[in-house]
């Protein structure tokens, strides 16, 4: 049976809380490239080396306030999302800023790019709106990418249903299926939205959870749809039945984040009751805990190569596991 184990962690990786982890493409999974994003309004670059060891590469400054997410594309991008509503995207390579999108007031949260390595948009969940707005990555027509675009600049919305009961629902969470052919997003009302990523057609709405949605995301064959919520559950849903499969609990608090493998056997997720845990998807069971995070886990992420996992937290720490 797989698990995950520790590898290495730094200590105060941060001045602040740690609300964002991901790993960047690699084509070499022993120096894997960690990016964080912290309250302490800094998104970090770490090299990971093949005994663990972090090493910071450097820090991207920009915002006025906590960035709290991070992505990056298969396209050689990486984003951020901050509590200033501005969206910074930057190249990967040469660290240059690709654009910036300033939204509207706490109309960005949590951020998401299209895959593939001809991915052109990122997704951006946020807001009262009840919106999921897609933004440009690629130059456009005058062969040049805007440096600065505003919520004006959406190429699309994909509209969440709100019911009467519903009002003013705040957009927390977005994914992307792997296959592109999906969006979904939660929100705090515990409403989960399934979209068609091409023509923002609404495909289901599903209202299994009782408290936000704080964290959404796809299994690798893009089949089922995993939701995390303060309810301290975390729920399957078939993607094409839109029926709700079935439910892993054992969180004692929110859950803030979870990720799935990309050999698509097992989950990954981080709570307020500071635990990551792992999930065997076939027996819907978590087969581990760890505890060694001091407060809240409030983010997951494994790398591409399905070899390790990393986890962020308040206490201001980035942790790496193995995973096998």
């Amino acid at each position: 049976m797989v698990k995950i184990s520790p590898l290495s962690s730094k200590e105060s990786a941060h001045a602040d809380s740690v609300w964002s982890v991901c790993f960047a493409s690699s084509s070499s999974s022993e120096n894997d490239l960690i990016f964080t994003g912290s309250l302490d309004e800094t998104v970090s670059a770490w090299k990971a080396s093949d005994s663990g060891e972090i090493e910071k590469k450097e820090d991207y400054i920009g915002h006025t306030l906590g960035a709290v997410s991070v992505a990056a594309s298969d396209s050689g991008l990486v984003a951020s999302s901050a509590l200033d509503s501005m969206i910074r995207v930057w190249e990967l390579e040469s660290s240059e800023t690709r654009t910036v999108i300033e939204c509207a007031p706490s109309e960005s949260w949590e951020i998401a790019f299209e895959p593939g390595k001809n991915s052109k948009h990122i997704a951006v969940a946020g807001g009262v709106s009840g919106t999921v707005k897609l933004f440009s990555t690629v130059a456009n027509s005058t062969d040049s990418t805007s440096a600065h675009q505003t919520h004006n600049d959406a190429k699309f919305s994909y509209e969440v249903p709100v019911r009467e009961e519903h009002q003013n629902m705040f957009v927390y969470s977005v994914s992307y299926s792997s296959n592109g052919k999906y969006i979904a997003c939660g929100t705090t009302n515990g409403t989960i939205a399934l979209f068609d990523a091409e023509s923002g057609k609404v495909l289901g709405q599903f209202d299994g959870h009782k408290l936000p949605v704080r964290s959404v995301c796809f299994s690798p064959d893009s089949k089922c749809l995993y939701t995390a919520s303060d309810d301290g559950f975390i729920h399957i849903y078939d993607v094409t039945s839109k029926q709700l499969i079935d439910s892993f609990s054992g969180h004692t608090s929110w859950v803030l984040s979870i990720a799935a493998s990309p050999d698509g056997n097992s989950l990954v997720s981080g709570s307020a009751d500071k635990s990551v845990k792992l999930w065997d998807v076939s027996s819907r069971q978590c087969i581990q805990i760890d505890k060694s995070h001091k407060d809240a886990v409030w983010d997951v992420s494994f790398n591409t190569h399905g070899t390790r996992v990393a986890s962020v937290s308040s206490d201001k720490s980035v942790s790496i596991f193995t995973y096998n």
